[in-house]
């Protein structure tokens, strides 16, 4: 529903902020299509109302009504509340961001460095690209850019730590294949098939990204490309 085409269409025109759902409840008109906060705050909702159904629900029908009663009931909550909501905390975390960077770039490098794990976990990450862009347009650099590459190589050093001490050895070639990925600036493998098994791995990405992060700051650290 979020990546419905008109709506999509809409918001990329940029022509209309808002439509009215049932003559009543207004909808913001917005791009979702690279949010992921919305729907993991949608989905958290939708998993209680479908349990409901499905419990109240005789079992003769269960299986027909339950997904339509859970549709009818999501589908304006996420479109009217959730979604923009989602969406706009997401902005707001990317400009809270950009004002750290700003006032004080080192504990701002470690912050966002540290918590890259997180937001990719989240998708928050992507509310950071039109900060790069602009960072790109106004110097011809990105810090920002800079402190991701530290957090990356941070997550691939802790798979490669995993890789070293596992005595599983699926586990060994999962750790292997996910920071080979990594140092080759692919997150995902060695974030969810790895930092998240192990959570000391996990803080030690973290910790290491933030370190990384402020010790590139102080140096005159910038990403080009």
């Amino acid at each position: 529903v979020l990546m419905y085409p008109s709506l999509l269409n809409l918001a990329t025109a940029g022509e209309i902020s808002q439509l009215m759902l049932f003559d009543i409840f207004p909808i913001q008109v917005v791009s979702y299509s690279s949010s992921v906060l919305p729907i993991i705050m949608i989905v958290w909702l939708l998993k209680y109302i479908y349990g409901f159904f499905q419990q109240k629900l005789p079992e003769v029908i269960n299986m027909t009504f339950t997904p339509i009663l859970t549709l009818l009931i999501m589908v304006p909550v996420s479109l009217v509340l959730i979604a923009p909501i989602g969406y706009y905390i997401g902005e707001y975390i990317g400009q809270g961001v950009q004002a750290i960077v700003e006032v004080a770039p080192v504990p701002a490098a470690f912050v966002i460095a540290g918590l890259r794990p997180l937001f990719v976990l989240t998708g928050v990450h992507h509310t950071l690209r039109p900060l790069k862009l602009q960072e790109f347009a106004t110097n011809g650099f990105t810090r920002l850019g800079m402190m991701e590459i530290m957090s990356t190589m941070a997550q691939a050093t802790a798979a490669l730590g995993m890789y070293l001490i596992v005595k599983n050895k699926r586990e060994e070639q999962i750790a292997l294949s996910a920071k080979t990925a990594e140092y080759l600036r692919i997150t995902e493998p060695a974030l969810y098939g790895v930092l998240v098994k192990y959570k000391v791995s996990f803080a030690a990405a973290s910790i290491g990204g933030g370190l990384g992060a402020s010790v590139a700051v102080l140096l005159g650290g910038r990403s080009y490309a």
